[in-house]
């Protein structure tokens, strides 16, 4: 055997040692909050899913991965439940118009989520009439309990993640109180909508393999046992961190065992292919890259600027390329320049509301102002550079 052989045989065997230790190691829980059908980690529906047979025997359970207004739009559905547990509830405004006509033919819906009056996604929560509060402490666990006389004796003690929400509004006409928390504040809603119901829930996490494996397993199940026994769709859809691979391999990288052959598969091949990509050919020149001069030329400029003092001419062209880059870097309007705004650019760049404030406060003084001095125009810079910064443009 040449010294060739044995290389690829030793980096091989180094490979399938790696490999085969990643697979059988202990692995940590991911906790992200995917609420997703496929996850058994602590914040997936793995169980609730499998467990759907339990409450609707005899009945069709299925599967969305598209969006409401291509499912519901011209169809007509009876006798159904539709499913939905996530961390938001981010229907658009095409998404709430189906949904209510579905459930005005008669269907029920049931959503579990934080937060349903997001200021991006309200058109739901504003056709029911409903908004959710938080709590301004940080809560780790939440007690409940069913308002049902024959449910109220029992109490549950659910996990919280970072914060626990509650509906602090809703039409008392048409809304029915199912489940309060420990401060009487709704947490489990029926809302009447035309021939049916909507069933909305705050509570999320209850729903997931952590609660059902814990003392506090029947919660969901009671919590679902309201809606009828009707024919139910789960969806998949809007979930907030598809586990659902969106490749046409899909069927390979979900199943662990044949994701591990494929990734071992392809890496035998590439080290066949480096250890057979001999160099035969001459050695290739060296060519050194263009000079950009670019930047030299926009170092003299700002310069020539600077030391004629020119402070509110520089400030201005500093201003106009700053809100130019958020156009077409950040892909935000900037001809309001309001709080919905400065929420957006904060989103994006990871810096807080009262920066980004504070930073444009800075920029409506400078552009009214005659004079602008050199303190004045040091300060503008730092504030622009720390909105680059956060971005990753330097």
């Amino acid at each position: 055997m040449n010294k060739k052989a044995v290389y690829i045989a030793g980096v091989s065997l180094l490979f399938i040692i790696v490999i085969l230790v990643e697979i059988f190691s202990p692995k940590e829980p991911d906790w992200t909050m995917s609420f997703s059908r496929y996850s058994r980690e602590p914040y997936g529906n793995y169980l609730m899913y499998n467990l759907l047979k339990t409450l609707f025997p005899r009945k069709e359970i299925t599967t969305l991965h598209d969006p409401l207004y291509v499912v519901l739009k011209g169809k007509s559905y009876r006798r159904h439940n539709y499913l939905l547990l996530n961390d938001r509830c981010i229907f658009d405004e095409l998404d709430s118009r189906e949904l209510l006509r579905f459930v005005s033919d008669g269907n029920n819906a049931f959503i579990a989520a934080n937060n349903f009056s997001d200021s991006e996604n309200k058109w739901l929560a504003e056709a029911l009439g409903i908004e959710t509060g938080r709590y301004a402490e940080i809560l780790t666990a939440m007690r409940v309990r069913f308002v049902n006389s024959r449910l109220k004796n029992r109490e549950y003690n659910l996990k919280q993640e970072g914060g626990a929400y509650y509906f602090s509004g809703f039409d008392r006409e048409s809304t029915v109180i199912l489940s309060i928390n420990e401060r009487k504040d709704p947490v489990y809603l029926r809302v009447k909508y035309g021939r049916g119901f909507f069933y909305l829930s705050t509570v999320p996490l209850a729903f997931t393999n952590y609660c059902i494996v814990s003392p506090q397993s029947d919660y969901p199940f009671t919590a679902l046992s309201y809606l009828p026994e009707y024919n139910t769709v789960w969806d998949e859809f809007y979930k907030i961190g598809r586990l659902e691979a969106q490749t046409p391999l899909r069927f390979i990288l979900n199943r662990e065992p044949l994701r591990w052959a494929y990734i071992l598969g392809l890496t035998t091949i590439m080290l066949v292919i480096i250890s057979g990509a001999k160099r035969k050919q001459r050695i290739i020149p060296v060519i050194h890259p263009v000079i950009n001069t670019t930047l030299d030329f926009v170092t003299t400029v700002g310069s020539l600027y600077y030391q004629n003092s020119d402070h509110r001419n520089l400030s201005q062209k500093k201003i106009s390329h700053f809100l130019e880059y958020i156009r077409s870097r950040l892909y935000l309007d900037t001809r309001e320049l309001n709080d919905v705004f400065f929420e957006k650019l904060a989103s994006k760049t990871g810096l807080t509301f009262n920066e980004i404030q504070k930073t444009f406060a800075l920029i409506g003084d400078i552009r009214q102002k005659e004079h602008v001095t050199e303190s004045e125009l040091v300060l503008l810079n730092s504030k622009i550079d720390n909105v680059y910064r956060s971005d990753g443009i330097r």
